[in-house]
């Protein structure tokens, strides 16, 4: 008799349930609102994943520029790279800062001394650059034209070559070097930066004044008082 009418119940079940339609669905929360339509958040992935920044209206490529901040080195070589090596670049349309890169040597040649005279540096670089005077790298024009022979003669001369030659080595040998031996002997750390500014100011100077500047040195007296 149990079995039986145990039977009976769950065939009444299956046949009971045969009526209920299993396509709704429970009530509850409502569904959630696309505020982003699909096709706006497609184009922003692929405008976050294209090196070329975007010229946005007002702000310029300013937002991917600064994004890109931290790298902003390894960032212009790619846009430079993805560019053939020359890129436009546009600021904020308040600020002047529409730049023009350029890589390809037959394009620098081109600007900075095949046709010079059509890319003149302007006032405001000559303002920026006056303690320099009329110079090779503040002037423009004829006067470009004088300094630029001037310099270079003066560069292609043996004698020049030799000098510059000597100066550079001696001051491997009696700056740079005892000072990478310093460091590694004292395992310390140390700005390669900072290091090599200074060799370079120092060399400049002595070829141009035929007296060091003593940075090199200023920098072991640096180290060992921070020691």
């Amino acid at each position: 008799m149990t079995n039986s009418g145990g039977k009976e119940a769950v065939d009444d079940e299956e046949d009971g349930s045969e009526g209920i339609d299993t396509d709704i669905q429970p009530t509850g929360a409502p569904d959630e609102v696309d505020l982003c339509p699909p096709e706006f958040l497609k184009k922003l992935s692929e405008l976050q994943r294209t090196v070329i920044p975007t010229n946005w209206p007002i702000l310029g490529m300013m937002p991917k520029i600064l994004i890109n901040a931290h790298r902003i080195h390894d960032y212009a070589t790619d846009i430079l790279l993805q560019s053939s090596g020359t890129f436009r670049v546009k600021g904020p349309w308040f600020a002047n800062m529409d730049l023009l890169l350029i890589t390809n040597p037959l394009d620098v040649y081109h600007v900075l001394s095949k046709n010079f005279n059509n890319y003149p540096r302007g006032d405001a670089f000559r303002k920026i650059f006056r303690f320099l005077g009329d110079g090779l790298i503040s002037s423009d024009g004829r006067l470009w034209e004088i300094n630029h022979k001037v310099t270079i003669s003066v560069l292609k001369h043996a004698g020049f070559q030799d000098f510059l030659e000597t100066v550079v080595w001696n001051k491997v040998e009696n700056g740079l070097l005892p000072i990478l031996e310093s460091i590694c002997e004292r395992c310390t750390a140390a700005d390669l930066q900072d290091i090599f500014q200074r060799f370079t100011f120092d060399t400049i100077c002595k070829e141009k004044t035929a007296r060091p500047a003593l940075c090199l040195g200023s920098f072991i007296v640096l180290q060992e008082t921070q020691l």
